[in-house]
């Protein structure tokens, strides 16, 4: 049953953690500022010409695109030059259900200054539809060479955008978001669109149509050691900070096999898991004591992971038909190896107090395959017209329960032109390509029970109560003030999402 409304205010003391949260949040801003995140190949393909194919480019990315989609490929182009933008515009939607009455977390008069849980009418924010990431654009640069070595191959490909080259945060999946956004977001996506991206590789010709290859993509992972000096423990807005910074470099490998035989070719590629790393730890040192008794030095440990992308192991074939080709990618990603943004990894059990693993959090995502399907037929004089089609299962559980990741199913359409000019002695190929990623509409309800559990972290499965008879009996409250379930969760008791993302782009390769 849900509890009584009430609807006199009561002003809220401000927590003796405003004084470690205060540091957080200076260390946070620190890293945004100085790295890179994620990058936008996973979502939109890098090059015209395998975006126009469905992304299908294991067996068929020639030039700088196999330096993303199979770096064995890098053989079978000459060096090049290429130079291309292109543009994202994005209508993704989450719709919150209307809150029904009755579930807020009180704050009527009488409640002591000790109530466990800030009443919901000082929330920071009213819960509402999140704002989504709408137009972007980037530039993208890549080059291959043989540096004078036959059958040898070395290429790089970076994405800038125009911009902003990083837009990332993080946020609480259950009900701590209610404190901060009030909202949801789409997880799993992100603003990719809007990250720098730096992907290098390397390519052999072992044999005469058989390649192998090696690559990476570069990510940081940057640790902060924090003090923090508090004039006065009555004032915890008013920190000074030391911050001490290391961005090693976090590599993501890439290996790749490619083979080419007559009108088949068929290739298989692997990259690791890679994401954006902040860990470290920040010490407050008061000037003087706490008068409500609080331990000090106090240190909060920051374990942080921004933009998780899971390994992937990708299977693909192309055949030869006359003028046309079509090919078939199949890609595995290990999604149940997902890392949130508080560094909760499914199914590991590890040592919650090191900051180098995960604490372990099921957050049940399932591994999936991604199929992808590319056409490219030849017009005559080096002209050529492209489709892709591709389908893109969602890892996320219905969120019946306590979390809120928003994802759904993916199909992918896509389609683009090409050809071949003559400049001088010099051959320049221009391709086009746009891409349109509907989501499916999916449907959230959370689950209802008679009696909701306490908001402990074993649980996961349902909806807890964020002031339970154990919280009431220890501020000796009466029972009636937390009568039924209360919760200020921003996901409950449901909601939509859908939209689209669409991409478009040009690019231009010289072959020298």
């Amino acid at each position: 049953m849900p509890s009584a409304q009430t609807t006199s205010a009561q002003p809220c003391r401000r927590p003796r953690g405003a004084t470690i949260a205060a540091a957080s949040v200076a260390a946070a801003t620190l890293m945004a500022a100085s790295a890179a995140s994620a990058h936008p190949f996973s979502l939109y393909g890098f090059g015209s010409r395998s975006t126009a194919m469905g992304g299908a480019g294991t067996a068929t990315a020639t030039g700088a695109s196999a330096v993303h989609y199979n770096p064995a490929r890098l053989t079978t182009g000459p060096s090049s030059a290429f130079i291309g933008g292109y543009a994202t515009f994005n209508d993704l939607q989450i719709n919150l259900a209307n809150r029904p009455s009755g579930y807020d977390i009180l704050g009527s008069a009488g409640r002591p200054s000790a109530w466990p849980v800030i009443p919901s009418e000082f929330r920071l924010n009213e819960r509402k539809d999140p704002e989504q990431p709408g137009t972007g654009f980037n530039f993208a640069l890549g080059a291959v060479s043989d540096l004078g070595f036959d059958r040898f191959r070395v290429g790089v490909i970076a994405a800038i955008p125009v911009i902003s080259t990083v837009d990332s945060k993080t946020t609480f999946a259950d009900e701590r978001e209610q404190y901060f956004s009030n909202s949801l977001q789409f997880d799993l996506m992100g603003a990719r669109t809007e990250q720098a991206t730096l992907e290098f590789a390397t390519a052999y010709q072992v044999l005469s149509g058989l390649s192998i290859g090696l690559g990476a993509s570069y990510m940081p992972a940057t640790t902060l050691n924090n003090e923090g000096y508090l004039n006065s423990v009555t004032d915890p807005g008013n920190l000074d900070l030391n911050v001490g910074m290391s961005i090693p470099a976090r590599i993501r490998p890439n290996f790749g096999l490619s083979w080419d035989e007559g009108p088949i070719s068929a290739g298989l590629a692997y990259r690791s898991e890679q994401y954006m790393e902040l860990a470290g730890d920040t010490l407050v040192q008061p000037r003087g004591t706490d008068p409500d008794g609080g331990g000090f030095p106090a240190k909060q440990k920051l374990n942080i992971v921004m933009n998780y992308q899971p390994a992937e192991a990708a299977a693909g074939l192309m055949g030869r038909f006359g003028e046309t080709s079509v090919s078939l990618d199949a890609t595995f990603e290990q999604w149940s190896a997902y890392r949130d943004n508080h560094n909760n990894e499914a199914r590991v059990s590890q040592n919650p107090d090191d900051l180098d693993t995960a604490r372990t959090i099921d957050h049940g995502f399932s591994d999936t395959v991604n199929l992808r399907l590319g056409v490219e037929h030849a017009l005559g004089n080096e002209r050529f017209v492209r489709l892709g089609a591709g389908f893109l299962p969602t890892p996320v559980p219905d969120q019946t329960g306590r979390s809120n990741f928003v994802d759904n199913d993916k199909v992918l359409l896509s389609a683009g032109v090409g050809g071949l000019l003559k400049y001088g002695t010099n051959d320049i190929t221009i391709n086009l390509h746009t891409q349109l990623l509907n989501l499916l509409p999916r449907e959230t309800v959370k689950k209802q029970l008679d009696v909701y559990p306490s908001c402990t972290s074993a649980v996961t499965d349902t909806i807890c109560d964020e002031v339970s008879e154990a919280d009431v009996l220890r501020v000796n409250e009466p029972l009636a003030f937390a009568e039924g379930l209360q919760t200020g969760n921003p996901g409950f008791p449901g909601w939509s999402s859908g939209g689209w993302a669409l991409s478009a782009g040009l690019d231009a390769t010289w072959n020298f």
